[in-house]
């Protein structure tokens, strides 16, 4: 027994209905990777600056970078050293 010639064509119209579909999947899953890529490597470079800035604000004011584990507060701009797992004013 076999399906007709009409039954067989709406299967296989089917079957590459799901295959265009996950051709699509795989092009947007490779562009989010793409992009998600790109944006780390932004993150990654920003975080770059940000220490390199704060390494020449801390030699401005007199602080070696490389005496201990510093943050400037971006709200207040105080910088803090780490002392004992919390950070505090010098």
């Amino acid at each position: 027994m076999q399906i007709t010639d009409d039954e067989l064509k709406i299967i296989n119209a089917l079957k590459q209905r799901q295959d265009t579909h996950a051709f699509g999947l795989g092009v947007a899953r490779a562009t989010y990777i793409e992009q998600e890529t790109f944006w780390r490597k932004k993150i990654e470079e920003t975080k770059a600056d940000q220490k390199s800035i704060g390494e020449e604000l801390l030699k401005l004011h007199g602080i070696d970078p490389n005496s201990g584990e510093y943050t400037i507060d971006a709200t207040t701009g105080e910088i803090l050293i780490l002392k004992d797992g919390a950070y505090i004013g010098i």
